[in-house]
């Protein structure tokens, strides 16, 4: 039988749903979400857009796209005063360099419209 390798883009949507679900969990029972899960969380995305860099998944271009798009949440966040919350910003950036740009975005515009219906 021939062996299925799994493909990164399976790999970075497990990684993103397990960090999202330990932020959403801290963030839900301390308003905060701490520095070692954004450090663990940031060191697994860089290993992992390496990873899509060497096997061709992912593109210079796309993970620094995402990274914009993360490192413009944090220029609002501290801009506003923390409006949009510093951890929330530092989730982008962490995540978008992963999934691109236009669903980061697309994932920040949901978290938004959930956060008003809450």
């Amino acid at each position: 039988m021939k062996e299925r390798k799994s493909s990164p883009k399976v790999i970075d949507h497990i990684f993103l749903a397990l960090f999202l679900g330990a932020c959403s969990f801290f963030d839900l029972k301390t308003r905060r979400i701490g520095g070692g899960v954004l450090a663990t969380g940031a060191v697994l995305s860089l290993g992992l857009c390496v990873y899509g860099l060497i096997t061709g998944e992912k593109t210079v271009l796309s993970v620094l796209l995402g990274l914009l798009v993360g490192g413009g949440a944090v220029a609002v966040s501290l801009a506003t005063k923390e409006k949009l919350g510093l951890g929330d910003a530092l989730v982008l950036c962490i995540c978008c360099p992963l999934v691109g740009a236009l669903e980061g975005l697309v994932a920040l515009l949901l978290a938004f419209i959930i956060a008003a219906l809450f």
